[in-house]
């Protein structure tokens, strides 16, 4: 499991949506956040488990309703 898809399912528990320019450079976990998460939210969203809600001046996304169980699903692990 990639980490990246962590971090997003965690800020999607909390906030109900993601929107990566606001993590990069985050310390979470002891570790920072990278831009990466923009990458892998858009993987996600090809996946089928996002959708972009906006995406200016910021992307954001929201999980779908495959995107829901894949997130509950990770977090239980």
């Amino acid at each position: 499991m990639n980490k990246s898809f962590l971090v997003i399912a965690r800020a999607i528990k909390r906030d109900g949506e993601i929107i990566p320019a606001f993590l990069a450079g985050a310390i979470i976990e002891g570790k920072k956040v990278s831009t990466e998460l923009v990458r892998r939210c858009r993987e996600l969203r090809t996946a089928g488990y996002l959708k972009t809600v906006e995406s200016f001046p910021y992307s954001r996304f929201a999980p779908t309703k495959k995107g829901v169980k894949y997130f509950q699903e990770l977090l239980k692990k």
